[in-house]
C-alpha cells in the first residue's frame, strides 16, 4: 500500500547563515528518514524569503546592529556615517536590535554594536564592538579586495555542494 507524500514547506532566506544551517540539518534528517522509511515519499517545497530586502544583490553592504541605549553604539554612529559619506558605492544599513530581534538573531548578533560585512549577498564576517575610522576603512578595503569566486567555491566545498 502506497502512502501519500509527507509535504514540508520551508520558508528560508537564501543569504541567512542560520537558514543555511537549518537547510543542512533538514537535509540530514531527510536522509535518515528516507533510510528508515524507504517507501514513504517526502516532498520539500522551498519558499524564498528575504530577511533584509535592503541588501543589494551585488556589491558591498555594511550593517550596523545598534540600540539607542548603547553608549558604544552612539560613539560608533559618526564613524559609520562618515564611512557612508566616503563610500557611496557601499550600502550602509543600520538595524535597531530592539526593533528587529529576529533579524539580529538571524545574523548571529550577540553583542552591540556589531558590524556585519557582506558582498554580493554573502556574509563575510562581523566585528563586535565600536571601531575607529581606520579599522572600518581597513576591513572595507579587505572586503573590496576579496575574490568572490574563490569565496563561493570555498563555501560550496565546506557545505558539500558543487561550485
Amino acid at each position: 500500500m502506497s502512502e501519500s507524500a509527507i509535504r514540508i514547506d520551508v520558508v528560508s532566506d537564501v543569504v541567512c547563515p542560520w537558514c543555511f544551517v537549518g537547510k543542512r540539518q533538514l537535509e540530514q534528517a531527510l536522509e535518515r528518514w528516507q533510510h528508515d522509511h524507504p517507501d514513504q515519499p517526502v516532498e520539500v517545497r522551498w519558499h524564498p524569503f528575504q530577511l533584509n530586502p535592503d541588501l543589494p544583490a551585488e556589491g558591498i553592504a555594511i550593517i550596523d546592529f545598534w540600540a539607542a541605549w548603547c553608549g558604544p553604539c552612539r560613539s560608533f554612529a559618526p564613524v559609520f556615517a562618515e564611512s557612508a559619506e566616503q563610500n557611496p558605492d557601499v550600502k550602509h544599513l543600520k538595524v535597531d536590535v530592539d526593533a528587529n530581534p529576529a533579524l539580529s538573531g538571524a545574523f548571529g548578533v550577540q553583542s552591540i554594536p556589531t558590524t556585519v560585512f557582506m558582498r554580493d549577498r554573502v556574509m563575510l564576517g562581523s566585528v563586535p564592538g565600536a571601531m575607529g575610522a581606520p579599522q572600518l576603512a581597513s576591513i572595507l578595503q579587505q572586503v573590496r579586495d576579496l575574490d568572490m569566486e574563490a569565496v563561493r567555491a570555498e563555501t560550496a566545498a565546506q557545505s558539500g555542494d558543487q561550485a
